[in-house]
């Protein structure tokens, strides 16, 4: 498939000396080679598969079974945590606390690369969130939206990555 990187760099050069200016505006054939090098950097990041570290959270309280299963994804133990996580989820009544658990087990597929159903997930975890807002835009609830869309933009960057992969 074409790659094709838009972007630019931009230098400013203001002041009536050299000494008022930070950094002078480069010559040609220096702002040519600062350009390669910028969009090299770029390109390394389109073609190559890397990863960047991303801080996530999950819910705990000081039940048996909710210490369990953050004992088993501390290990990263991640299936045994979701399968907990899941029970719990299933003898839930509250919406809120069922949100809280579709989150955690979202975070636990996520872990075991099945960024699919991390996203079915937090699609529940976050309609169930939704559904207890009171209009106040919890902070949990802004939480969960950036972790969706994270998991979207996870999930089109894994479908990219198999088509490369492919060709």
């Amino acid at each position: 498939s074409p790659v094709i990187i838009k972007d630019s760099l931009f230098w400013e050069d203001i002041g009536q000396a050299d000494y008022y200016v930070k950094k002078q505006i480069p010559l040609r054939t220096e702002a040519l080679r600062e350009s390669a090098l910028y969009i090299a950097e770029k390109m390394v990041y389109t073609l190559i598969p890397s990863w960047e570290t991303q801080q996530r959270w999950y819910y705990a309280n000081n039940t048996k079974k909710m210490k369990n299963a953050a004992e088993k994804f501390v290990k990263n133990e991640w299936k045994e945590a979701a399968l907990i996580w899941g029970e719990l989820y299933e003898n839930e009544e509250k919406d809120s606390q069922k949100a809280k658990l579709a989150v955690n087990i979202a975070l636990a597929n996520e872990m075991l690369d099945d960024v699919e159903n991390a996203l079915n997930w937090i699609n529940i975890a976050y309609e169930l969130m939704l559904k207890e807002d009171d209009g106040e835009k919890s902070e949990d609830l802004i939480a969960t939206y950036v972790y969706k869309k994270e998991l979207e933009q996870r999930m089109r960057d894994t479908i990219q990555l198999n088509v490369q992969e492919r060709e």
